[in-house]
């Protein structure tokens, strides 16, 4: 039987290094059991920072996207061929925001002014994250 994960109602987002597992907005996504073992989603489904979602709520969410979803796949194809040094602040700002880091490395990212010191963070940061 499949399970399905949100946002609790005080949460922004969520994302576990260890399994890869991430949520932001109003995301409703299938879960595994390897997934449900790791030691973070355990803390935040307790916490009420991620909660169950039904099979109903899953299929609205992913009716909601299907007009949208193409579109996302052609902005994310356009950003990953461009390097960090070829992109605006805006862009690497973007970047930041979609990258499922945990808020505080995102408000970290955020404040950041100079270009080259944001790449810096980006390179570093996600490097953290695939450890």
């Amino acid at each position: 039987m499949e399970k399905y994960l949100k946002l609790g109602e005080k949460a922004s987002s969520f994302y576990d290094p260890t399994s890869r597992f991430g949520i932001v907005n109003q995301e409703v996504k299938v879960v595994t059991n390897a997934v449900l073992k790791s030691p973070r989603v355990k803390r935040f489904l307790k916490g009420g920072g991620l909660t169950f979602a039904t099979k109903e709520e899953y299929n609205e969410y992913t009716a909601s996207m299907a007009p949208t979803m193409k579109e996302k796949v052609v902005v994310e194809e356009k950003v990953e061929k461009k390097t960090l040094k070829d992109m605006t602040i805006a862009e690497l700002q973007e970047h930041i925001k979609v990258s499922g880091w945990e808020q505080e490395d995102i408000d970290k990212g955020l404040s950041i002014k100079k270009k080259d010191d944001i790449i810096e963070f980006i390179e570093i940061t996600e490097i953290e994250y695939e450890e």
